[in-house]
């Protein structure tokens, strides 16, 4: 298999996980009453990256990272810092 296609579907499986675990975290709110956090995560995973598209990963990249300090302190989202290395960092410590 060519190596672009290679490129590709990791980046499909990485963007299906993406969405998966954004479901969970989705339910995991609602579940506890907390519909602004399950908006808020709606909100930043709304343009999932289609694969090569570098835009959209960025964005996705800068709302999961503002999610992730906004409600570090719950683990279904915090998870979703995992696809965006450096996320879980707090600001002094980089």
């Amino acid at each position: 298999m060519p190596k672009d296609m290679i490129e590709l579907a990791g980046e499909t499986a990485i963007t299906l996980a993406l969405a998966r675990d954004g479901f969970v975290a989705i339910r995991w709110c609602l579940q506890r009453g907390e519909a602004a956090a399950a908006a808020d995560i709606a909100t930043a995973l709304h343009n999932l990256p289609s694969p090569g598209n570098s835009i959209q990963k960025e964005l996705v990249a800068k709302g999961v990272t503002d999610l992730v300090r906004q409600y570090e302190n719950v683990e279904p989202i915090r998870k979703l810092g995992q696809y965006f290395p450096g996320t879980l960092q707090k600001e002094g410590s980089r």
